[in-house]
């Protein structure tokens, strides 16, 4: 399993239902922001935020957690075809975050 610093921003639940099978699918929609691939040249700078699909009982575990905070994300590497995909499995609060505008 890989591992990844990251800033972990926010979480929301969602459920559907697929128009095509009427399976209902669900799962938790996170932001967050990867402290260990900052960009720095001509096509960027900074950070860039992600959001990625982790299963729905991870909500659970995200609601005992200070958001924002930092974290380390735990993740499968998902292969399909010629594409590689990283995959979030959970989220280990490290330090939560205080975040105030002046």
């Amino acid at each position: 399993m890989l591992e990844f610093n990251v800033m972990l921003l926010g979480a929301k639940p969602w459920k559907m239902v697929d128009e095509k099978t009427g399976e209902i699918r669900e799962g938790v929609s996170c932001h967050y922001i990867n402290l260990d691939s900052p960009i720095d040249s001509d096509k960027g700078k900074g950070y860039e935020g992600i959001k990625q699909t982790l299963p729905r009982d991870q909500y659970t575990k995200i609601l005992s957690m200070a958001v924002p905070c930092l974290a380390v994300m735990r993740a499968n590497l998902e292969m399909s075809g010629k594409n590689t995909k990283v995959k979030p499995v959970t989220f280990d609060q490290v330090e939560a975050v205080s975040v105030k505008m002046k």
